[in-house]
């Protein structure tokens, strides 16, 4: 099988949009696929900042970006990761295998109010 390779490099980050024009690009019967989305649209970079590197600004930076990331995971990145893997459908071999990586967990939301 020829090795395709697709996505962002350290210089250039795309949206899961971007990524969802670039899985439709691909060419088809791939065995393969490994996807990490979302980072972007979940505002990870910021949440990362504000709430675990740079807290000596205060909860009130943190609590800033938190319910952006929470809104856009409802309106953008659900319906895009979706859109995503029903796009790999076509591109897979009978067999294929495509694994839908997650970001790691820096919260523990069990005892939220």
């Amino acid at each position: 099988m020829m090795q395709q390779f697709v996505g962002s490099s350290i210089e250039n980050f795309h949206q899961t949009w971007q990524i969802y024009n670039q899985i439709n690009q691909l060419q088809g019967n791939l065995d393969f696929v490994t996807l990490t989305a979302g980072c972007n649209d979940l505002c990870l970079v910021d949440i990362i900042k504000d709430c675990i590197v740079l807290t000596f600004y205060g909860d009130a930076t943190c609590d800033a970006i938190l319910p952006k990331a929470g809104q856009n995971l409802q309106d953008i990145l659900r319906a895009n990761i979706k859109e995503m893997l029903l796009a790999l459908n076509s591109k897979m071999a009978t067999d294929g295998i495509v694994v839908c990586n997650n970001y790691a967990r820096f919260f523990n939301t069990d005892n939220e109010k």
